[in-house]
């Protein structure tokens, strides 16, 4: 399931929650989302998500989370890449 479209606001965060939910219901078990995406919120309903499944008894290794780092202009490499595996961390 991708997470690159919607707007960046809470409605659609409880949109890409549900529909993350619904899908991994059916048998969905791969998850494509990135730091860029909606402004960080789709990585944030990723986690929403995750915590939610997991709560329900699904394990975190039964899911396949694709997630990249984007590009930031002006930003050092190296700052940004850091900053990008800190965030995710918090996050997923």
């Amino acid at each position: 399931m991708g997470l690159y479209l919607g707007s960046e606001d809470a409605a659609t965060d409880e949109q890409v929650v549900s529909a993350l939910l619904k899908s991994v219901a059916r048998g969905w078990n791969v998850i494509d989302t990135a730091r860029n995406y909606r402004r960080g919120r789709a990585e944030a309903a990723v986690g929403e998500a995750l915590v939610t499944l997991t709560s329900r008894g699904l394990r975190r290794e039964q899911l396949f989370v694709s997630t990249k780092a984007g590009y930031l202009s002006g930003a050092p490499q190296a700052v940004l890449v850091m900053a990008l595996c800190l965030a995710r961390n918090k996050h997923l």
